[in-house]
This record gives C-alpha cells, structure tokens and sequence, in this order.
C-alpha cells in the first residue's frame, strides 16, 4: 500500500525491534481506520522533513529517497510514542525524544548533490510545448531562481536567465539539448549550471511564453544567501 514520498508504505511503520506501528494504535478502530491513522503519520513525519529541507534542495527530494525515508521513519516513531494515549510506558516521552533527536542528527549529517524543482509552464503561455527535467552539475550549479523565456517565435529562441549568474547564451529548440556544445569544447562555468530540451508542440511558442524552475547547490557545494553573495557550506 503506497502511503508517501519516502516511506512508500505502513508496512515500513515498525521499530528497531520489529515491533508494528499498528499494534499502538486504539484497538477499537478497523483495520482501516488504523491504515489511516498510520498514513497520516507518514505525511505529517515527511511534511516535517520537507519543511526542514525546504530551500535547501529539490523537495519533495525523492533524489535521496533512501536517506530521507531513514529520518522520516526516525520521526514518525518519536511521534507514535509521543502522540498515543494508549502506550503507558513511563519512559514514552523520552523514548520520543531519544527518535527526535535521532532523525535531527541524521538530517545534519544528510549530504546531497544538485538538485532541480520540476519546470512549470506560465499559465498564460500560447505555445503547448514542453520542457524536459532540468539536469544539473554537482560542481557548478548554484541555488537560485530560473526563467526561460521565448524572445522570438519565428526560430523559437529563448533566454536564460538566473537570479544570480543573470543572462546566458539564447537557446534556439531546433538544436535540441541546451547548452549546445562539441565534446572537445570547453564551455563557462555559468554555462554548465543547467541543461534541458525544449520540444515545440502543436501550438506554436510565442513571444513571453516562459518556463521556471529552482535549482539547488549540493550540500558540500557554493550557495547562494539572502544578501546575494556566494558562501562555501558543505
């Protein structure tokens, strides 16, 4: 049964010792009022994750599933503990606490590469055609706000533009993957922050039809602040 981004199922609900989220919960309920009641303990263990990561990377950040279904299971236990009535343990909350801090130092150690929020078309837009994922560089892209937009219809050709690199090369689609480049070409480092392909639909682009998108330095890698300066983390 697939309940959220990271923990993909209750099945996943039990702890360390093999014992079962559902055996905590009211034995008065139906198996799927408890299904339920375990479900909205995934999402509200993953909205608490999301949120933590929020303008950090690509959320939600199915790109590290793995180490983020670890912290999010981490924190659903503490909330199961800590939210049932029905467990008399006179250790609870600080067994809750003890899953807390748990899941809060898996999430200062979590490490991850670039990352980008999926494209959305301006609702406006004339042209249906569509964006490809935006692909990114561990090495040079940087945490900043996207803009791709038509500047002529007749080509189409689009412009570039980021928050903090500002303007790059215009895109022409008929040349398919952006940036275009030879293998044996060295492009510039801004150049190199973001790649994607635009293919026309049946209604053709128009002029202002835009494209945007977030993308995210890795956690070892330059990012950019509120002040607009660059500052090394990782």
């Amino acid at each position: 049964m697939a309940a959220g981004n990271y923990i993909t199922s209750v099945t996943l609900l039990v702890f360390p010792n093999g014992a079962k989220f559902l055996s905590f919960i009211d034995s008065s309920l139906t198996y799927a009022e408890k299904t339920t009641a375990q479900e909205l303990v995934i999402t509200e263990a993953e909205n608490w994750l999301d949120n933590q990561l929020r303008g950090r990377t690509a959320t939600p950040a199915t790109h590290i599933q793995s180490a983020c279904k670890q912290i999010a299971l981490e924190y659903a236990r503490g909330m199961i503990l800590r939210d049932n009535p029905i467990i008399k343990d006179e250790d609870r909350e600080e067994r809750a606490k003890a899953y807390f801090e748990r899941a809060e130092k898996l999430l200062e150690s979590l490490r991850y590469g670039a990352s980008a929020t999926v494209p959305v078309a301006a609702a406006q837009n004339t042209g249906n055609g569509t964006i490809s994922a935006i692909a990114v560089d561990d090495e040079y892209t940087l945490t900043e706000d996207w803009i791709i937009r038509c500047i002529s219809e007749t080509e189409p050709t689009f412009e570039i533009v980021g928050s903090f690199t500002g303007e790059l090369y215009t895109y022409d689609i008929t040349d398919g993957v952006y940036p275009v480049q030879a293998d044996s070409e060295r492009i510039p480092e801004e150049q190199r922050r973001i790649s994607f392909t635009i293919t026309a639909g049946n209604v053709a682009f128009a002029e202002e039809d835009e494209f945007t998108f977030k993308t995210f330095a890795p956690s070892w890698g330059r990012r950019l602040v509120a002040s607009g300066n660059l500052k090394l983390t990782g």
